[in-house]
């Protein structure tokens, strides 16, 4: 009983500490992903490092397969 109070406190004070950060950090932080990748990783980041990943592994885009499906996805996000 004793392990779990002290468990609960431990994610007690974890919540407070979130919740005085500013909105945006907050929130990257209960998605489980840092501030700066939340900040910067934007869908066109997102599109040109496939196109890069998939020019270097010398496989080809059957006409923008790759990107509809990618838009799709994120449209559904």
């Amino acid at each position: 009983m004793e392990k779990e109070l002290r468990i609960f406190d431990r994610a007690q004070r974890e919540v407070m500490l979130v919740s005085r950060r500013p909105d945006e950090e907050a929130r990257a932080r209960c998605l489980g992903i840092g501030y700066f990748e939340m900040r910067f990783l934007n869908f066109g980041t997102l599109i040109q490092m496939i196109l890069w990943i998939s020019t270097a592994n010398g496989s080809e885009l059957h006409n923008g397969s790759v990107v509809d499906e990618l838009s799709l996805q994120y449209d559904m996000i």
